[in-house]
């Protein structure tokens, strides 16, 4: 069976990002992600039927947030998703 870690976007869709052979190595993977690679997502790891197990499931919607309440600037979004797709590019 295969495990998957998936990103939980701010509107609550989701996108793959890894799989994993067992439990373990996927909760490692998860927490990973949100203690020490991506801090703004929330994560959830799903078997091929079921959500096992959420990470940081409070962020999901949180970048909208602070948008909205003036906390983060729309063009200083545009600059970090500008970064991102220099750096993966």
């Amino acid at each position: 069976m295969t495990y998957t870690l998936y990103r939980i976007n701010d509107d609550e869709t989701t996108t793959p990002v890894s799989q994993h052979p067992t439990i373990g190595d996927g909760v490692a993977a998860g927490v990973d992600m949100v203690e020490n690679v991506d801090m703004d997502y929330a994560y959830a790891l799903h078997s091929p039927h079921t959500r096992i197990v959420a990470f940081r499931e409070g962020r999901v919607g949180l970048r909208m947030w602070e948008m909205r309440t003036g906390r983060i600037s729309p063009s200083l979004e545009d600059k970090w998703d500008r970064d991102e797709d220099e750096f993966i590019a």
